[in-house]
């Protein structure tokens, strides 16, 4: 007989629950787990379909099954990179095709292709692409497609005005990135690049919707031709929904306002004096970037122009109010050199204000005390505005010779050779920046200052947004105290009518219609 020290003590008192009593207690809080999860789900999924079905005619926005566009060019067939630039094909090609960086507002830039960019020195950028994108091809994008898309694009003359400075560029493998070398200092490189669009250069098809990553491809089972382009919505857009899913562009004969009052159109580009009867409409209207002015000769030998004092006079002698009044202008006085919407415009710059005896006085105190002579040189075209000038200038004590050229052609000639004493031009930045527009016109054949020359060299390697608008404004300042330019009026741009019930905002700047249509929505009325 064992002993009572020998006899195993009873386990159950101070062991562990036995393992099946640990199952089954796990078992019971894991149901309890999953009760609890059940009916968390089925609170969601309440929620989620009490929302989706009761509130879904409370969003703002809803989509529009088709959006009608009419306009007048007939060349709807061309596809990017076959373009020649001009605003119609550029504003269909924007629907199917994407640069790196696109305006937002007319003079803002947005990432689109490229995620981010950089200036890594004066003369080169670097642009990272945005990963995962595929064209309507299913090619995906890469850097290497980026660069070799500019590269074929800086081929095409239509572009020679975005491309110039281009002389290199680089795809460096197994990244994200693309080094655009310039042949001088550009801080206007990200606004050109704006303008030139991305397609698949592996693409088995040229010049081809396919080859695009926009928001719209073409229809199937359609084809553009040279008046009729069909486009249809691409899903999950940049992950976005595009709540117009197909837009029809037509170029029309008939008036646009004629196609609208009919219902042919919902979209149409309008005359300022037209009216629409019979259908109610909203007006989209772009913003001027366009300045008429009057170059005065300041530099060639013997010209009457050469003192400020008398370009000063020229100014006070003009009254551009009544020149747009007596034309019948659809415009606005113009005060400087810029149009308010590019940057360097300075709202404190107004007009010399004079009459005929401070006129003379102005005058004769660099000692023009005999009629001055001038000589305006201006296209056929302008005319009407050309003989209201010298009429002014007469009044005021001036003898003015018309000098009519044949065509923007040989008015650019006549201002080369400085046949001519004032030349009645257009002026407008290429790439919403003054700094192309002072180049060409602040440093010329009829006019240059030393210390606008040296603002100017300083704007061209000045990156800063801040320090550029503050160059820009310091030069609109001297140019305008120099009278190097005579501003006359900025005429109003393009006019649009609208479907009054879409929310629509122009976005690219210039005179094209300028909508990214999968920003367009309705407005729900309710």
């Amino acid at each position: 007989m064992q002993d009572e020290a020998s006899k195993p003590q009873t386990a159950t008192l101070t062991i562990k629950p036995a393992l099946h009593q640990r199952a089954f207690s796990t078992i019971r809080r894991t149901e309890v787990w999953i009760s609890l999860i059940l009916v968390l789900l089925a609170i969601i999924g309440g929620l989620t379909y009490f929302f989706t079905v009761k509130y879904l005619s409370a969003i703002p926005k809803k989509p529009i099954a088709l959006v009608r566009y009419v306009q007048t060019e007939k060349k709807l067939d061309q596809i990017w990179p076959a373009v020649d630039g001009s605003d119609v094909t550029m504003d269909t090609n924007r629907q199917i095709f994407e640069s790196l960086v696109r305006y937002q507002g007319e003079n803002h830039l947005e990432p689109l292709l490229a995620t981010s960019w950089t200036h890594t020195s004066d003369t080169e950028w670097t642009f990272h692409i945005k990963q995962g994108v595929k064209f309507h091809n299913g090619h995906s994008l890469t850097n290497t497609i980026v660069r070799d898309s500019l590269l074929a694009i800086t081929n095409n003359p239509a572009f020679d005005r975005y491309t110039s400075t281009i002389v290199n560029i680089d795809a460096p493998p197994a990244s994200d990135r693309v080094v655009i070398a310039t042949s001088t200092a550009d801080p206007t490189l990200p606004n050109k690049l704006a303008y030139l669009l991305i397609y698949d250069t592996n693409g088995s098809k040229q010049n081809d919707a396919s080859n695009g990553t926009g928001p719209y491809q073409i229809k199937p089972n359609t084809a553009p031709t040279n008046s009729s382009i069909k486009l249809t919505a691409i899903d999950n857009y940049h992950g976005k929904y595009q709540w117009v899913r197909e837009v029809d562009i037509t170029a029309s004969d008939t008036a646009a306002t004629i196609s609208y009052e009919k219902n042919h159109a919902d979209i149409g580009r309008i005359g300022y004096n037209d009216k629409v009867d019979g259908r109610s409409y909203s007006l989209l209207q772009a913003t001027s970037i366009i300045n008429w002015v009057l170059l005065p000769n300041a530099r060639h030998s013997g010209s009457p122009l050469a003192s400020a004092a008398a370009r000063q006079a020229v100014a006070m002698a003009l009254d551009p109010a009544d020149i747009i009044k007596s034309a019948g202008l659809a415009a606005s006085v113009a005060t400087q050199l810029l149009p308010p919407s590019i940057p360097g415009y300075l709202q404190t710059i107004t007009p010399p204000a004079g009459n005929h005896k401070r006129i003379t006085d102005i005058l004769s105190s660099v000692g023009l005390t005999d009629t001055l002579k001038l000589r305006l040189a201006y296209s056929a075209t302008q005319s009407d505005i050309a003989v209201l000038i010298k009429s002014q200038l007469n009044d005021a004590g001036f003898d003015v010779t018309l000098v009519p050229a044949e065509g923007d052609v040989a008015l650019a000639i006549a201002q080369a050779s400085g046949a001519a004493d004032l030349y009645l031009v257009p002026v407008a930045s290429q790439y919403m920046d003054g700094a192309d527009v002072f180049k060409s016109v602040l440093h010329s054949n009829l006019f240059a200052d030393a210390t606008i020359d040296q603002l100017i060299a300083a704007l061209s390697s000045t990156f800063d947004p801040s320090s550029r608008v503050n160059l820009l404004q310091q030069i609109e300042t001297f140019a305008a105290y120099d009278e190097a330019v005579i501003p006359l009026y900025s005429p109003a741009s393009s006019l649009f009518v609208i479907d009054p019930t879409y929310v629509a905002r122009k976005d690219v700047p210039g005179s094209c219609l300028g909508i990214y249509f999968d920003t367009v929505y309705a407005q729900r009325s309710n």
